[in-house]
């Protein structure tokens, strides 16, 4: 555990780099993934067809909208989730804390309103964000264990803890390797034919039930019922929302998404008309204008005859 790095005379935060390298490293993924979300969204299609309708290079286009509308989006879901995530450990914990644990409930909930506002697949959307939200809590691990926050117990272990100035249990490192073996697990789901909503429901399950065996070796927190702290109450609920999200995705998957999917392209063909029937009306402005040209130049030349 190295909490600092001393470079060039400069003392470096490893928590706060690690960090940095988890957004370069959910930037990334969200660039190699690019095309899931190319494929349910709808508002860069319309921008490609409005600007760029006629243009060679329209897909090169359609793929920089695709991207924009994504980091905009997760941007905004980071910013309304770091809000609403202390409120959520305040109500368990009874004080506010920087925690992935509290990522769980508003991320869904603001990616399915976001995802109906922008009239694509909710489910849909929630799978794009599995992989990208797991590659973020591999990295916090990181920071963790660097900066020795969200610690484990005092024990005979090679790990010292130079914040608590004790050996203790590698709680984080635990955590890291579940992260990672979730990582492999939802890649190689992700690259295999699957249900819409089945990758989330999967990603929840194995965080909260993972996380709650290892809320048992850390000592970060006291507890409040029995052996079981703030976290293992919140891990509960969560646990419980994927499992029924589980059985939403198995049962009513295919008709949720068959319903969205309309929905979208029915917003999409209209859309398009609109942009045709404009298209036209400036077609004949066009033409009518160079109608009114051609009469003031015929005018001028008779004009000038005479």
């Amino acid at each position: 555990m190295f909490p600092s790095l001393e470079l060039f005379g400069t003392s470096i935060s490893m928590y706060s780099a690690v960090n940095h390298l988890a957004t370069v490293a959910q930037v990334l993924v969200l660039l190699l993934t690019l095309r899931d979300y190319k494929s349910f969204c709808t508002f860069p299609i319309l921008t490609s067809e409005c600007f760029f309708r006629e243009k060679k290079n329209k897909s090169t286009w359609l793929w920089v909208f695709v991207f924009v509308e994504a980091v905009l989006v997760l941007l905004f879901h980071v910013l309304i989730g770091q809000k609403l995530g202390p409120l959520l450990s305040k109500i368990f914990l009874g004080q506010s804390a920087d925690n992935f644990v509290s990522n769980i409930y508003p991320f869904p909930i603001l990616f399915v309103l976001t995802a109906i506002l922008l009239k694509t697949s909710p489910l849909k959307a929630l799978d794009y964000t599995a992989p990208i939200q797991i590659i973020g809590l591999i990295f916090f691990k990181i920071a963790c264990f660097c900066c020795g926050c969200c610690y484990g117990y005092e024990c005979a272990s090679p790990f010292y803890n130079q914040t608590n100035q004790r050996y203790e249990m590698p709680v984080q490192l635990i955590e890291l390797a579940c992260a990672i073996l979730m990582f492999a697990i939802i890649l190689i789901m992700r690259k295999r034919r699957h249900k819409p909503g089945l990758l989330y429901a999967t990603f929840m399950l194995m965080y909260c039930g993972t996380r709650f065996c290892s809320e048992f070796l850390r000592d970060d927190f006291p507890p409040v019922l029995g052996r079981m702290n703030g976290y293992h109450i919140q891990l509960i609920i969560g646990f419980l929302l994927g499992a029924i999200s589980l059985l939403i995705v198995l049962k009513f998957s295919d008709r949720i998404t068959a319903y969205f999917e309309s929905k979208n392209l029915a917003f999409l063909d209209l859309q398009l008309e609109k942009l045709k029937e404009r298209e036209q009306i400036r077609r004949k402005n066009r033409l009518s204008r160079q109608k009114q040209i051609q009469k003031r130049k015929k005018r001028k030349n008779r004009n000038k005859k005479r």
